[in-house]
């Protein structure tokens, strides 16, 4: 599996697509604007206790899904009773899609190197399989049901491809995975003389052979696992 990661990040024609994108998330989740950092803790899924972003794709998949399996059934049937089902699956799973594109590109905007560039794939997958049901929902609605069939399952094997690469992400990359060590010291362990600690100045330290970080702020002194625990 690593090796898929390995053969995408060679792929040098993602780089405009990472800038694009890149560019898009600075201005959409600008930190300096009001209650940025909230909204982007909020889109993380700190409140949750995990990310945010794989819970709200169930939406879209789930949603296509259903449409995908009433839309075989037509197929092979000829009976369309099931049609009016499929066509509101399609478009719940369209403002699904808007959420999950929200928070993915929220939690994208944290990563690098390797995952940023999978994620870069993985992004544009999913963007061509929302087109490819955005226009399955006007060509149904519009009396091009045939043409809405064909393209919602184009749009279904554009959706399994950028699940797969989610997957990838979250399993091989460990992105949104708990990066902070599990166990820490619970009895006192010295670490750093008070003397070295600066004033709101980062402090690279270990603890038992476990890697923090140590900033003193007025009288309290404060220490962390040296790792973002929800991005590395």
């Amino acid at each position: 599996m690593d090796e898929l990661g390995d053969v995408i990040n060679r792929q040098s024609w993602l780089e405009p697509v990472e800038t694009a994108l890149g560019s898009v998330a600075d201005a959409v989740f600008n930190k300096t604007m009001p209650f940025g950092q909230t909204v982007r803790n909020f889109l993380h899924g700190t409140w949750l206790g995990h990310p945010l972003h794989p819970v709200v794709t169930d939406i879209p998949l789930g949603a296509w899904t259903a449409a995908a399996v009433c839309d075989v059934y037509e197929c092979t049937t000829g009976d369309d009773r099931l049609a009016p089902g499929a066509d509101m699956a399609v478009g719940l799973g369209l403002l699904g899609a808007v959420a999950a594109a929200t928070t993915g590109l929220n939690d994208w905007n944290a990563t690098s190197g390797k995952p940023r560039r999978v994620g870069s794939l993985h992004a544009i997958t999913n963007i061509a399989a929302t087109v490819c049901y955005l226009t399955s929902w006007w060509q149904r609605r519009n009396g091009c049901r045939a043409a809405g069939l064909t393209s919602g399952f184009a749009g279904y094997a554009l959706s399994v491809a950028g699940a797969y690469l989610g997957g990838h992400l979250v399993y091989n990359e460990r992105v949104g995975v708990n990066h902070a060590p599990e166990e820490l010291p619970e009895k006192f362990v010295p670490i750093v003389k008070e003397s070295e600690l600066r004033e709101n100045v980062l402090h690279k330290a270990e603890a038992d052979g476990i890697p923090v970080v140590v900033v003193k702020r007025g009288a309290r002194i404060f220490v962390l696992a040296e790792k973002c625990s929800h991005l590395g």
